[in-house]
């Protein structure tokens, strides 16, 4: 039984430890507070979803925080998309940022952001949606916010997603 557990052990390490970052990042722990979550969104807000998954070497950490109050004018929900994905290494992770940036070439409201993480891009249609996304190392943190409201903090979302990378 302890053979069982220490390959097991060994196993789990050696798959979150494979990156350049020395196996410093075993969990993915951090994410926007609901303090932070709730001066993004404006409003007090509930967690609908958070979990962890493992899928292809792929950590990914899923939390969606839901506003308590729909939007007034069309009556949508508000939510804050919270998604921090860890791969095997920061090539793999580049490759997804520059397959989310290639697929929404086209699409108007995106700026490039410097001095967050390597790379950074802001995206938004002014209306609906705000998206931060932020390529770190291995990691890859994106943060949207779905129906935009007159309380949404563009300033607030940019703080928690700095704080955020410079933990990982």
């Amino acid at each position: 039984m302890k053979k069982i557990l220490l390959i097991l052990l060994i196993t789990q390490i050696a798959l979150l430890g494979n990156g350049s970052d020395g196996g410093r990042i075993t969990q993915l722990n951090d994410s926007p507070s609901k303090q932070e979550a709730e001066e993004i969104l404006g409003q007090p807000i509930k967690v609908n979803i958070h979990k962890t998954e493992t899928n292809d070497d792929v950590i990914n950490k899923r939390i969606t925080y839901a506003g308590l109050q729909n939007e007034p004018k069309t009556n949508r929900a508000v939510n804050l998309s919270y998604s921090l994905k860890k791969y095997k290494n920061a090539a793999l992770a580049k490759n997804a940022y520059a397959t989310i940036i290639k697929n929404n070439v086209n699409m108007a409201g995106q700026t490039s952001i410097n001095g967050m993480g390597d790379e950074a891009n802001y995206h938004t249609d002014g209306e609906n949606f705000s998206l931060l996304m932020v390529v770190k190392g291995e990691c890859l943190l994106l943060m949207k916010v779905n129906k935009m409201t007159n309380k949404f903090s563009k300033t607030a979302l940019e703080k928690a997603v700095k704080r955020i990378i410079l933990t990982l």
